[in-house]
């Protein structure tokens, strides 16, 4: 299983909207992602409260079945538009992807 977590800073204005509102319309995105792309066994949003230097205002802890399905999400049309969107609006981001075994509790 590859578990894949990303962290968003979002600019203060992009697309005529403020941050709030954009980090909104990517949460909302962001949720209805599983119910289109298969292989996603977790799936967990967090916006976060932001406001100093090293913090996020949106997370994604999410875990995929195996490194072809991730491989498949980050294609998938439903995720591009996000992608096309995030690139617009946010100021940061960091990823982080890595194998686990969530199933045998390591």
């Amino acid at each position: 299983m590859i578990r894949h977590i990303v962290f968003w800073k979002f600019r203060a204005e992009a697309e005529g909207r403020s941050a709030a509102a954009n980090r909104e319309e990517v949460r909302t995105l962001l949720a209805d992602l599983p119910g289109q792309i298969p292989g996603i066994l977790e799936w967990e949003l967090g916006v976060c409260p932001g406001g100093g230097e090293e913090e996020v205002e949106l997370s994604l802890c999410s875990l995929f079945e195996n490194a072809e399905a991730l491989a498949a999400y980050t294609v998938h049309p439903a995720h591009r538009r996000v992608v096309d969107l995030l690139r617009r609006v946010r100021a940061e981001k960091r990823v982080a992807d890595y194998e686990t075994g969530a199933s045998s509790g390591q």
